[in-house]
């Protein structure tokens, strides 16, 4: 209820919100500190889709769990990704294939931006040595630095 009131909602729709899309049942109510790891996911997935925003930052976990909960989260998350952003953190570029239309790897403390999913891929698996030549250099490639 506090996040809810926090984000300005109201709490007891939030917490209701919370309470049916976790699927937690009565356990719900239980103390956090008797949550299993499972159980946080899925009150921290519920809660962050409960609360509206423009952009949402996440990482390789967004999506986890059994497969008929996962298919939920799956389908919450690309109904809200019709009005919203998502900053997608990942650390293997297998996960971003389906989630992301733009790419980026984050190479010796810059961002380089890719044209594509392949793109980004080649970059991110490339060793050091190799992302210095060719096409994907960090000079052929538009970047910012992060300081």
């Amino acid at each position: 209820r506090n996040v809810g009131l926090v984000a300005g909602l109201n709490p007891v729709a939030f917490a209701a919100f919370c309470k049916e899309f976790s699927e937690l049942g009565d356990a719900f109510h239980f103390p956090l500190r008797l949550f299993t790891g499972r159980m946080r996911a899925r009150l921290a997935f519920a809660a962050t889709f409960g609360i509206p925003a423009r952009t949402y930052l996440a990482d390789d976990k967004l999506i986890g769990g059994e497969p008929d909960y996962r298919a939920k989260c799956e389908a919450a998350l690309k109904e809200r990704l019709q009005t919203a952003g998502l900053i997608f953190v990942a650390s293997h570029p297998r996960l971003t294939k389906e989630i992301c239309e733009r790419h980026a790897v984050l190479s010796r403390g810059k961002i380089i931006t890719c044209a594509s999913h392949e793109e980004a891929e080649a970059l991110f698996t490339a060793t050091p040595e190799q992302s210095d030549g060719g096409d994907m250099s960090e000079e052929a490639l538009p970047s910012f630095d992060l300081a």
